[in-house]
């Protein structure tokens, strides 16, 4: 299963995530943005960074973990090649993210995002697939 797809958006870019566990799905969500924004593909783990977000369900969790991310980057330039997930619950998730910073010389910038939409930000398992789509304002 890939990791992620980028699916067809008229003005933003968008993605969907399909894995067999929702630690999985945030792991995956995670790198999905890491990957739009920044090759990653040679980031070194330099860095590592504790990242704790909290929310009231698992979608929220989800959107406040991209956010967190996409905030790093814009604030720290830090990218992230690895992002694991240690600890959740459904208000509370705990990731350990390996990288470097963002070196324009060594790593292509991808796309510019503004922000993690809350558009079809929903999270559905079916089947054993967890499953969820996430829309970038460009």
């Amino acid at each position: 299963m890939m990791r992620y797809e980028l699916l067809p958006h008229t003005a933003d870019i968008a993605f969907r995530v399909r894995t067999d566990s929702l630690r999985g799905l945030y792991e995956n969500a995670a790198f999905a943005l890491e990957d739009i924004l920044v090759d990653t593909s040679g980031a070194r783990p330099a860095i590592q960074e504790r990242i704790t977000v909290t929310g009231s369900d698992p979608g929220e969790l989800l959107i406040a973990l991209l956010d967190e991310l996409l905030f790093i980057f814009e604030t720290r330039r830090l990218i992230f090649s690895r992002i694991q997930v240690e600890t959740f619950s459904d208000t509370e998730l705990a990731a350990l993210a390996e990288g470097e910073e963002y070196d324009p010389s060594r790593h292509e910038l991808r796309n510019v995002a503004k922000a993690v939409t809350w558009h079809n930000a929903a999270i559905i398992q079916r089947g054993g697939i967890w499953e969820t789509t996430v829309v970038l304002d460009v």
